[in-house]
């Protein structure tokens, strides 16, 4: 009788380790895919945040442009009111 105790046990803590390993593996699969898939949003955000960085810097100096443009033609415009006045 003893021996088919200790045949038992050992059958038990094998069909015990034998799903505890599998779990294992399964969690450290899922860990694994969640930091790879946290690294690549963290790298895709910080992407994004420069590409935006540069798309405002952009607009920004467009916008200046426009400003710097309709302050010339608000000059021409004066200028071309004197004019029409010194002509009179």
């Amino acid at each position: 009788m003893e021996t088919t105790t200790d045949e038992k046990r050992i059958t038990l803590t094998w069909k015990t380790v034998v799903p505890v390993v599998i779990s294992l593996l399964f969690f450290s699969n899922i860990v694994t895919g969640l930091i790879f898939n946290q690294e690549q949003n963290t790298e895709q955000i910080a992407y994004d945040n420069e590409k935006t960085t540069r798309k405002l810097k952009n607009q920004l100096k467009a916008t200046e442009q426009l400003i710097y443009i309709s302050e010339l033609n608000m000059r021409i415009i004066r200028l071309e009111e004197h004019l029409k006045e010194c002509e009179k």
